[in-house]
């Protein structure tokens, strides 16, 4: 104490070093500013606050040009606002005063100043002003982020509980009260499981609050209750907040109502699972059902029986009207089976005009007759989606687990025999799967080797059907129709092979010989001097999908020696959309070979607009579906315009099949259709005589 004591003395003896002393040591930035506004003295703290030593400070005034003083927010201010003239000029201290000092190369500090006067001797005026400055800086970023946070807090759509160590709550905010109901003041100091629901265990719970004990944070879906004892599920993240010293301080968290969420997923659950026109288990839902059936009838020791259905000529009556009528008898036809099955079964729509039924718990086959009684008898009122009530029945195919199958696949292939031969039999009735069902399997595998053999060996035929101009009755083109002629069964028709073809693969190898006898045959006549327009060729979609078509058109071209605008490859609609980019490119090859494309049975598919310009088509084919009733028709005919319409706004060429009558002729003529193809001009033949077809045209009368 005694030392102390005598070097205080020390100081007080000599109070100007006492002073230094105790400047050199503030915290604040000490700055006297002379009244001609030259600094003269700065402190050690100024030298931190401006960044640069004290010499170069005292080189400077106060309103140097490598700083200056604004308001907080950055506005400037006048010269009688500032500090140093406020002092100077009234000869009253400033105290406390906010501002913002800036630095040229953008930096910005925050400052609280208190500025005093020092006056003369004689105390006549100030003759300078002792500035002391506190870096704020930091306190006033904070106040920032804080009011940011509180902004955020206030505003943000998830709710937010802030609760003390022991799990009371301490803070929400508006977006809580507008999820759960309950106010703020409802709230503070309550446990937050006062919106528990009661579905989640104390397992739960441990396992939550054991993962946010260990890892600091936890986050899940939850259901909750709403004041109104309302029941949502919510989306839940709680995390511990620690203080300066890692002692556990809040637990802040953040939900958010997810039931929209929730209804979203079921709903995209249930598409995925369902049939959209019908609403019925789909065949993704249908395999599951039917593995579990098979499991649990294995538990048992029960059968089960899986039966087919298929709605007898709803192709014809389909293709005779429009598909909305077509969809209204699907959709009446599965609510008549669903309530003749019942609930404890399962119905699926298996696709088109098919449906199954799975049927458990049968100890003896004889018991599917009722449920297939009753799937008649379903059939029986007529169905009224079109103003002529249409009396319609059913076919139905059975098969048994375990006796016809142990696997789905095994059951399903049974099931289609037994439906195949019901159909056979004339439609209307049900069959039951017997081993002698798979000789239509076999058949179907000779069907399949015989046409490989016919394609090896030349038995197939290539007849050509013309194509005339409407505006000059002149021929413009021939389409190629590949037919089988086998050696013992005859004509087979196309109808039966090319499906066939498709299923197998052979339609690659079929493809590539009626491309390369058309070919040959078009530089013949070429030979002959018959000027045919075009060869038009059909391509599968197997075919565009293979990758080696636009080889395969170069090879016929150059073997055959024909032009390559002289060859037009037809392509279904909806094969377009099946490639997507890689046909672009295909069709691009295949456009600079010189060969033309055409879109076959236009109308009866769904191709974009915008996908169809993009490709390089000469021609869009009229179905002839539509062209069969133009004239008595009115949406057939509806349609027909429609599409002539569109193909000549696309600048394409528009060429309708299946004309079979001069009515038909002229209304597509008036309609302003570019070509025709049918009966009226020409049936296929092998290598027709065209000179003699050609005068044969018909008039325009």
């Amino acid at each position: 104490m005694l030392g102390q004591s005598s070097q205080l003395a020390r100081f007080v003896s000599h109070p100007e070093e006492f002073l230094a002393r105790v400047l050199e040591n503030d915290v604040s930035a000490v700055t006297v500013v002379a009244r001609d506004g030259q600094i003269i003295y700065a402190n050690a703290a100024a030298e931190r606050l401006h960044g640069i030593d004290r010499a170069r400070i005292l080189e400077r005034t106060f309103d140097d040009p490598d700083w200056w003083i604004t308001a907080l927010d950055g506005t400037p201010l006048s010269p009688d606002e500032l500090p140093f003239t406020r002092v100077l000029a009234r000869g009253e201290p400033v105290a406390g005063a906010q501002h913002a000092i800036h630095w040229p190369d953008g930096k910005r500090r925050y400052l609280s100043i208190n500025g005093a006067p020092l006056w003369g001797d004689d105390g006549g005026e100030v003759e300078a002003v002792v500035f002391s400055i506190e870096d704020i800086t930091e306190r006033i970023e904070y106040q920032d982020r804080l009011r940011r946070m509180a902004v955020v807090f206030e505003s943000t759509r998830e709710g937010v509980i802030i609760t003390n160590d022991q799990g009371r709550i301490e803070r929400v905010n508006p977006a809580f009260t507008q999820i759960t109901g309950y106010t703020e003041a409802e709230v503070i100091g309550r446990n937050p499981n006062l919106l528990s629901s009661g579905l989640h265990d104390k397992a739960f719970y441990q396992a939550m609050w054991a993962t946010i004990n260990e890892t600091g944070s936890w986050q899940g879906e939850i259901w909750n209750r709403r004041k109104n004892g309302q029941v949502y599920p919510e989306w839940l993240t709680i995390n511990r907040v620690t203080d300066d010293n890692g002692d556990l301080a809040h637990f802040v968290a953040v939900f958010s109502d997810i039931t929209q969420v929730k209804q979203s997923e079921d709903e995209l659950e249930h598409l995925a699972h369902h049939d959209p026109l019908t609403d019925l288990p789909n065949r993704l839902l249908l395999h599951a059902r039917l593995e579990q059936a098979m499991k649990r009838a294995d538990q048992s020791g029960t059968l089960l029986g899986v039966v087919f259905l298929d709605i007898d000529r709803f192709k014809d009556i389909n293709s005779s009207r429009d598909h909305a009528q077509g969809d209204r008898i699907i959709v009446e036809a599965a609510n008549r089976f669903a309530e003749a099955v019942g609930a404890e079964h399962t119905l699926a729509r298996f696709g088109g005009d098919e449906f199954l039924i799975v049927l458990e718990g049968l100890t003896q086959p004889h018991q599917i007759q009722p449920v297939l009684g009753r799937l008649q008898q379903a059939m029986a009122p007529p169905f009224l989606a079109h103003e002529d009530p249409l009396q319609l029945t059913v076919s139905a195919g059975c098969s048994f687990y375990p006796q016809d199958g142990r696997s789905e696949e095994a059951l399903l292939r049974n099931a289609d025999a037994a439906l195949a031969e019901a159909k056979e039999a004339g439609g209307g009735t049900c069959r039951t799967y017997s081993p002698d069902m798979t000789d239509q399997i076999r058949d179907r595998l000779a069907l399949e080797r015989a046409l490989q053999t016919a394609i090896e060996q030349d038995e197939l035929e290539v007849h050509y059907q013309g194509q005339w101009s409407l505006a000059d009755r002149h021929l413009v083109g021939v389409e190629a129709l590949v037919r089988w002629r086998h050696p013992r069964d005859g004509l087979i028709s196309p109808g039966r092979f090319i499906p066939l073809a498709e299923d197998s693969g052979l339609i690659l190898p079929l493809g590539e010989w009626v491309l390369r006898d058309a070919c040959h045959q078009a530089r013949a006549w070429l030979d002959q001097g018959i000027d045919f327009g075009r060869v038009g060729v059909n391509v599968a979609v197997p075919q565009l999908q293979n990758g080696d078509l636009a080889a395969s058109v170069a090879e016929a071209l150059a073997a055959a020696g024909l032009p390559g605008h002289r060859l037009e490859l037809e392509v279904t609609e909806s094969s377009l959309l099946s490639g997507g980019e890689t046909s672009l490119a295909l069709f691009d090859q295949l456009r600079e070979l010189g060969v033309t494309l055409a879109v076959d049975d236009f109308g009866t598919g769904y191709s974009s607009l915008s996908y169809l310009k993009r490709l390089p088509i000469d021609r869009i084919k009229l179905d002839k579906g539509f062209v069969q009733d133009v004239t008595a028709d009115g949406e057939d005919a509806v349609i027909s315009r429609a599409v002539i319409n569109m193909g000549r706004s696309l600048g394409l060429k528009v060429l309708a099949e299946g004309v079979e009558s001069q009515e038909q002729c002229r209304f597509l003529e008036a309609e302003g259709a570019h070509e025709v193809q049918g009966f009226l001009w020409h049936r296929p033949e092998p290598d027709p005589d065209w000179a003699d077809l050609i005068p044969q045209a018909p008039s325009r009368a």
